[in-house]
């Protein structure tokens, strides 16, 4: 999929916050701030304008089924400092060698997609804000093909306020949630396989997901 096409599904998901709805999923996040999140009947509302590839590489290959279960049941998860709410039929493993945790057999992908959230330590006690700028700037004459995320839009979370934007992805449609907490940085991710085509409805749901992010008091 062209850059273009990932940067438009990513306008998609943020476009969909500014139809959100206030939560009401689950009283055991209930906070007194007023919480903005991606609404299912928003992300509904992008699905008519997908394009699925329906094509094949090999000749022996068939088009998979769509992953089964339904959005609109979820189960919440905790883990460690985090709480996440996912569809039901989503399998949550637990954290790999390198610290993440993933959240895969998400429903309507035909291949892979996929949510992860992983942890890294800030070197210094910065802003949100300061900190993703910092990784946006890149020493092009060190690394002329380096990529950056995109241009971070703000959200808000369960109990926080965090930045979503796109990340570079070569076979792929990828984009994070960013949010911090002190000197804890926490990456909620999520990719989808470029061969399950224009699906901006599936990259609205996993922006969803990923903002139902909260910190563990």
């Amino acid at each position: 999929m062209k850059a273009a096409s990932r940067s438009a599904l990513m306008v998609s998901a943020i476009a969909a916050m500014s139809c959100s709805t206030k939560s009401h999923d689950q009283p055991a996040l209930a906070s007194t701030a007023t919480r903005d999140t991606i609404s299912l009947d928003s992300c509904a509302a992008l699905d008519a304008q997908g394009a699925p590839q329906n094509r094949v590489l090999e000749p022996d290959e068939t088009i998979p089924p769509p992953h089964p279960g339904s959005w609109a049941a979820t189960k919440r998860i905790a883990r460690d400092s985090f709480q996440l709410e996912v569809p039901s039929v989503a399998n949550v493993g637990s954290k790999d060698t390198q610290g993440t945790y993933w959240v895969a057999d998400l429903p309507g992908c035909r291949y892979f997609c996929v949510l992860g959230i992983t942890f890294q330590t800030d070197s210094v006690d910065r802003s949100l804000d300061q900190y993703v700028a910092s990784h946006r700037v890149v020493d092009t004459a060190k690394d002329p093909d380096a990529e950056i995320p995109g241009p971070p839009h703000p959200i808000r979370l369960a109990r926080s306020d965090g930045l979503i934007m796109s990340t570079p992805c070569g076979d792929c449609t990828s984009g994070q949630i960013v949010t911090k907490r002190g000197r804890t940085v926490a990456y909620i991710s999520y990719s989808l396989d470029d061969r399950d085509g224009y699906q901006p409805g599936l990259i609205c749901r996993f922006a969803r997901v990923a903002s139902t992010f909260a910190w563990s008091r």
